[in-house]
């Protein structure tokens, strides 16, 4: 499955302020999503800033994330999972940064979905993931509520 930024933006529109809207493109082969990002110029709060922060980045982990989730639940991967997206959330997240990510690069990511597990009302999805050859990289754990 493969979306453009245009998808990208009206899956989102609802959630994010424009300028926070980072995903631009994805490609979803289950289990592994790819999604490249638009630099948000540096920093989305602080002026003057010469790379990419881990504040920036977990959005655009948070965008990947969710994005793949629901696509992969709408394709049915997870059985008849019902899930409640007014309720998704990063609930964890292990972050190592090896180095920095420039705006001027371009800012690509891999997913690798390696297990879920529900724990009561939650549907938890484990994330192996790498931003730009695992300049920054670790493990996420996705939850979402269940309706």
């Amino acid at each position: 499955m493969e979306f453009n930024s245009e998808e990208i933006h009206r899956f989102w529109e609802p959630y994010y302020l424009d300028n926070a809207i980072l995903l631009k493109s994805a490609r979803l082969d289950y289990p592994d999503a790819y999604g490249t990002f638009r630099s948000a110029g540096g920093s989305l709060y602080l002026k003057g800033l010469e790379h990419m922060t881990a504040v920036e980045l977990l959005v655009c982990l948070n965008q990947l994330s969710a994005l793949s989730v629901k696509k992969w639940c709408d394709a049915g991967f997870f059985g008849n999972l019902q899930l409640d997206w007014e309720k998704a959330y990063l609930a964890s997240c292990l972050m190592k940064l090896k180095g920095v990510i420039s705006p001027s690069d371009e800012i690509r990511a891999k997913l690798h979905l390696r297990r879920l597990r529900r724990i009561k009302d939650t549907t938890f999805f484990a994330f192996g993931y790498s931003f730009n050859d695992d300049r920054f990289y670790g493990d996420a754990l996705f939850g979402v509520k269940q309706k």
